[in-house]
């Protein structure tokens, strides 16, 4: 219970900024609370004077409103009958006011507050590192901004706002009680204690089965995400009843778990309503003595007993709450988890700034693991500046893994890369990914114009730079013709383009970009011959006056290299030109005559 108020209150640090706002509100709620404690002031009087036909009853009353202290004294029954409910009229109008004022500013408070933590999360999203993203399924980050920031919208807004409200009603009123008769306040709430246990009892469960409730929804929507995603495949491979199979065991679970919370849910209200009818048992045995020993007036029982139906409700409504405060302190700390995440690849204190480098790429006893084994294995391998380097080998000989060090999706765990002469971790990080464009063949395009997706190369590029980068990467003549040309809105990741036309805008945006360096991983493997003859030709306008690292399976590709390196085993094993390399009868060569055995003669395969 410790862990789950630590986490509230930092949840309602996010309030901090809007404090003014907020004590508005609290005020607004004291106000409501005194309009709740005046309706159980009037109730015995006013009840009682209607029984006995006189206003004898009201004398209490009567020292508070000088407008019916007159009426009284004048004996005017007519005049009372209009003035008490108008008395009562003006409680119910300012109670309302109250009411809407408070209601109005802490459902603001909440969008903000809100907005604010999923602006962080976000915010946190973009600046953890790409392996942060690799270890993590897609969907449960969503989820994190969907249900998990629901259930602490509601937790934030609803419970907190309604727990200040029913916690000032139920001070009021409890004051109000004991001003009443202090004896029979005293032997009612001598039994509140006995609620503590069954409360913290339930608390401790809704936790427990909201935290795990909510892993499992983010469960769920990562495999809704990664089915959609590959519905090609599931529908080619006959896959639809394995991915339903699935899916509905997921959501078996789900219910089954979501079934022990309503039940749990379902049992609270009861037990609670049960144990204030004990309470309220007790107190009328306890008060009809008193009363027949007339040491109890009856009005003033009867205002006594209006103030505990009246903090029934709040009571109630606090310990519903509490289910709700559980669920958003569950989603809350999911959401710290992420907030709280260490951002391993970040600038220097002291990092050096870049306006534009050379181009010359050093790796340096590279060495690198993920989990397990590693990946690279003590690379060495200089890349001058302007120099085209092709990188061949098996799968899993680490090509690609060599290529992410260098705009430091990763950092090495011994050795150095190196861009002109300095590591790359001495730069500032921003200026160092700006050296580098990056073509692969899993294309990403955005849910944007197709201006918009080229330019996001470079925001602040004209129209003259867009249409001249789509040229440039042979994709005008397409896109011209497309029904509202740069305009034309795209599907998401490109999906109303071909694969080859997906390619020629990811070349338009790295050209854009205008970056001496460039990396290309097997940007022409996935495409037939005629898009590859498009591409290619956009590529070599992309790759001249650049050093540019290319991972390639295609010879075509391969042989426009100055120099091809070959990599197994996560080491550098050979080095020269594709003649060379073939004569010289080694892993280069095998992974050739590999291909042509499988009747791809244009392909080197592991």
């Amino acid at each position: 219970m410790r862990v789950v108020w630590k986490t509230y209150l930092r949840l309602l640090g996010y309030v901090r900024p809007y404090a003014l706002g907020m004590a508005l509100a609290v005020f607004c709620m004291a106000v409501l609370s005194a309009t709740t404690m005046v309706y159980a002031f009037l109730s015995g009087p006013l009840l009682a004077s209607l029984l006995r036909g006189d206003a004898g009853a009201l004398g209490e009353v009567a020292v508070w409103v000088p407008q019916l202290k007159d009426v009284i004294n004048r004996g005017d029954k007519q005049a009372l009958m209009l003035l008490l409910p108008l008395l009562l009229l003006g409680v119910a109008a300012v109670k309302g006011v109250a009411y809407a004022g408070q209601f109005v500013l802490i459902r603001g408070i909440g969008q903000r507050v809100m907005a604010d933590l999923r602006n962080a999360l976000f915010d946190k999203m973009l600046t953890l590192p790409v392996s942060f993203h690799e270890t993590r399924q897609r969907g449960d980050l969503m989820a994190r901004f969907t249900s998990d920031v629901q259930n602490v919208e509601q937790s934030v807004t609803d419970a907190s706002a309604d727990a200040i409200r029913h916690a000032l009603q139920v001070v009021g009123l409890v004051i109000q009680a004991f001003l009443i008769d202090w004896q029979l306040a005293a032997a009612c709430f001598i039994s509140v204690p006995a609620t503590f246990w069954p409360v913290s009892r339930f608390g401790r469960f809704l936790k427990r089965v909201g935290s795990e409730g909510q892993a499992r929804i983010g469960q769920m929507t990562s495999q809704v995400q990664e089915t959609l995603h590959g519905i090609r495949v599931v529908q080619a491979f006959g896959g639809e009843e394995a991915a339903r199979t699935g899916y509905r065991e997921q959501a078996r679970r789900f219910v089954r778990l979501m079934d022990r919370s309503v039940l749990a849910r379902g049992l609270y209200s009861p037990t609670m309503e049960i144990l204030g009818v004990i309470g309220i048992g007790i107190l009328l045995r306890y008060a009809g003595g008193r009363i027949v020993a007339g040491e109890l007036s009856a009005e003033r029982f009867i205002s006594f007993i209006t103030c505990m139906f009246l903090l029934y409700a709040p009571i109630k409504a606090i310990g519903k709450l509490s289910t709700y405060v559980i669920n958003g302190v569950a989603s809350a700390e999911r959401l710290f988890e992420v907030l709280d995440a260490p951002i391993t690849i970040a600038d220097k204190p002291d990092a050096r700034a870049l306006t534009r480098a050379r181009g010359e790429v050093t790796f340096r006893d590279i060495r690198f693991r993920y989990v397990g084994d590693e990946v690279l294995r003590g690379v060495d391998l200089t890349v001058r500046a302007g120099e085209v380097v092709a990188l061949v080998g098996p799968s899993g000989s680490g090509k690609t893994t060599l290529l992410a060090l260098l705009p430091r999706f990763h950092d090495p765990v011994r050795g150095q890369v190196l861009l002109d002469g300095v590591d790359v971790r001495d730069y500032r990080l921003r200026d160092l990914r700006r050296q580098i464009a990056t073509v692969t063949q899993d294309t990403v395009l955005f849910h944007a114009t197709v201006r918009e997706n080229i330019r996001y190369g470079r925001p602040d590029a004209t129209d003259a730079d867009v249409e001249a980068a789509a040229r440039a990467a042979h994709a005008w003549e397409f896109i011209a013709a497309l029904p509202r040309g740069l305009d034309t809105l795209l599907g998401e990741n490109g999906v109303n383009l071909s694969g080859g036309q997906r390619q020629r805008v990811a070349i338009a945006r790295a050209l854009i970009r205008d970056a001496p360096i460039l990396i290309l991983d097997e940007a022409t493997s996935a495409l037939d011959t005629e898009s590859e003859s498009h591409v290619q030709a956009a590529l070599n306008n992309l790759m001249k006056g650049r050093t540019t690292l290319m991972i390639a399976h295609r010879l075509s590709t391969v042989r426009r290299a100055d120099r091809i390196v070959v990599l197994e085993a996560g080491q550098v094993v050979e080095e020269g030109g594709h003649e060379a390399l073939l004569a010289r009868g080694g892993t280069y060569a095998r992974l050739a005559a590999h291909g042509e055995r499988n009747a791809d003669v244009d392909a080197l395969a592991g």
